[in-house]
């Protein structure tokens, strides 16, 4: 439970981040082959407090809703925590030549669709 606590963590502060628009991932090896992968998500209104306030009770609930499961989604009406063991999210900036990189984080600014 260690590593799923520190990657939690990590990810969390990374949302509460204004520049992050409220949205943190990320994955850790919990052996060479098994890697846990984690998302953490909040509504734009609410404050970076608030958002990592919303996520410590949403990760806080994993004991209880998430107990030996193989992976876990906690849903607040303002923020979501996930975490699997397979990669269950991927980078826009990764599909080259499709979608043009964009600084802000769940933003699209255009899609170029070939035949």
């Amino acid at each position: 439970m260690m590593k799923i606590g520190e990657l939690f963590d990590r990810i969390r502060s990374e949302a509460a981040l204004r520049e992050s628009r409220g949205l943190g991932k990320g994955k850790t090896k919990l052996t060479p082959v098994v890697t846990l992968n984690g998302l953490v998500h909040c509504t734009r209104d609410l404050s970076p407090l608030d958002c990592d306030q919303c996520f410590a009770a949403a990760v806080g609930s994993f004991m209880t809703a998430c107990h030996n499961k193989k992976g876990c989604r906690v849903l607040y009406n303002s923020c979501y925590v996930r975490y699997e063991f397979y990669p269950f999210y991927f980078r826009l900036e990764s599909l080259d030549g499709l979608v043009k990189p964009n600084t802000s984080v769940g933003t699209v600014s255009s899609i170029r669709l070939s035949p």
